[in-house]
């Protein structure tokens, strides 16, 4: 159990152990022991103190200590108090995954039920007879209002539920394109882990899962609607249905050769079923028209869930007109903002507190859209280039640093990791988010 917990306080923080030795001047060796399990020290003794103490340093460095100090349930953000935390911790029966009751995590793990409720194709009724739970627990814990314990028996009966419904109706497979996960690898287990924050797959696993998957040619994205979209022409709208219909009637607003500005860090489940066809084939036809696309992704989010976002964009990156960047800004717990906006022409905005419905504006004003492009602006400014994609083989500058992997190429740059795939046709990322580096860094031995 000690160095599960090691290694996923490693990935958690994205940090490799010789980055944690190097703050306390350790060895690295005593820290790859710990996370492969070959060596089991006391809780007392100085190497799980000076590993403690790294640990909080690096998360101090990396402004991440608010995310240990919830995974390991700390009292507070004092030094001492958190290495003693981390320490206590390491040693405790809490389950992998385990999340501290905050608002912000019960929104979390609201919404990641809410997705595996509409795969499973269960209301709160059916899920809470499923599991021998009271329905109005489940719809408390679906509404983001309760959060329970990693190893509670309640969440225990919840996943199993699940988990029999998925092997019932054979969606085990739908499942693993949620989680990123192989499908061979899902349990009850693994669903609670995800529910509760941990993807119950390591960043190496999710990185290989990547990899495996340039292996196949992107499924191109539809070229028509899969089904008749009438745009909702009012000048609000509320929800995700509403912003279903705003984003509808954005689209097709939008003209040839125009630019569009895209941000957004609501709930994604609007984006489901027939509406996300809808959404691929209108973003498609923006491309036809020669419409460039700069988004600002919200990437505050685990590395499986980070791959899975550039995945699912993958085959509108390959038109060369996308600009992707992410926010050097930390999102904050307390609203949610989107901002949808093709200058001069039209906007969607909507701004509400963390776990309501939003009420979504559509904007045609030129005074209001020119302020929305300042407050975009604002925004760009402090973000940074996500990735970049080719369609193109990249070539390193010394071939001897290329690690393969099955049809897959990696090596890495200055600041930079690239990913190339050596079939056909040829795709190229450069990934650029420092996470993102440290994580290829890291499967490379680098």
């Amino acid at each position: 159990m000690l160095h599960q917990k090691v290694d996923l306080l490693l990935n958690a923080l994205n940090a490799k152990g010789a980055e944690i030795a190097s703050l306390t001047d350790s060895s690295p060796t005593s820290v790859s022991r710990l996370r492969r399990g070959a060596r089991t020290p006391k809780m007392e003794s100085p190497t799980i103190r000076r590993f403690s103490r790294g640990v909080v340093l690096f998360a101090a460095r990396s402004g991440q200590t608010r995310k240990l100090r919830d995974l390991v349930h700390s009292p507070s953000s004092d030094t001492d108090a958190m290495i003693a935390a981390v320490a206590a911790w390491l040693y405790s029966d809490d389950m992998p995954g385990g999340l501290t009751d905050s608002a912000e995590q019960r929104v979390q793990f609201g919404e990641r039920l809410h997705q595996l409720m509409l795969l499973a194709g269960m209301n709160n009724k059916a899920l809470g007879q499923s599991s021998d739970t009271e329905y109005s627990y489940i719809s408390r814990l679906h509404r983001g209002r309760r959060m329970p314990k990693a190893g509670s028996e309640s969440l225990r009966r919840i996943c199993q539920a699940l988990y029999d419904r998925f092997c019932s109706d054979d969606r085990l497979e739908d499942v693993s394109g949620l989680l990123h996960i192989p499908a061979e690898e899902i349990d009850a287990a693994v669903l609670r882990d995800w529910l509760c924050g941990y993807s119950g797959v390591s960043t190496s696993t999710a990185l290989l899962h990547f990899l495996d998957g340039l292996g196949k040619p992107p499924a191109p994205a539809p070229s028509s609607l899969s089904h008749t979209v009438v745009p909702n022409e009012a000048p609000y709208h509320m929800g995700p249905r509403g912003l279903q219909e705003a984003v509808v009637r954005f689209l097709a607003d939008v003209p040839p050769d125009s630019t569009i500005l895209l941000y957004s860090d609501h709930p994604m489940d609007w984006m489901n079923g027939e509406h996300r066809a809808a959404w691929m084939a209108m973003m498609q036809r923006c491309l036809d028209q020669r419409v460039r696309i700069r988004i600002i992704h919200s990437v505050e989010r685990d590395m499986p869930e980070l791959l899975a976002a550039i995945e699912s964009w993958m085959p509108l990156y390959m038109s060369g007109l996308i600009e992707p960047y992410y926010s050097t800004r930390s999102r904050g717990t307390r609203f949610r903002h989107t901002l949808l906006l093709c200058p001069g022409q039209a906007a969607v905005t909507g701004f509400s507190p963390e776990g309501t419905a939003c009420e979504f504006a559509y904007v045609t004003e030129p005074e209001r859209l020119a302020h929305l492009d300042q407050y975009y602006e604002a925004l760009l400014k402090d973000s940074l280039p996500l990735l970049s994609v080719s369609t193109t083989c990249i070539e390193p500058a010394d071939p001897a640093t290329v690690r393969h992997f099955g049809c897959a190429d990696v090596f890495l740059e200055d600041d930079a990791a690239v990913v190339g795939r050596t079939g056909e046709p040829p795709l190229s990322f450069r990934f650029l988010h420092p996470a993102m580096v440290r994580a290829f860094s890291d499967l490379l031995g680098q």
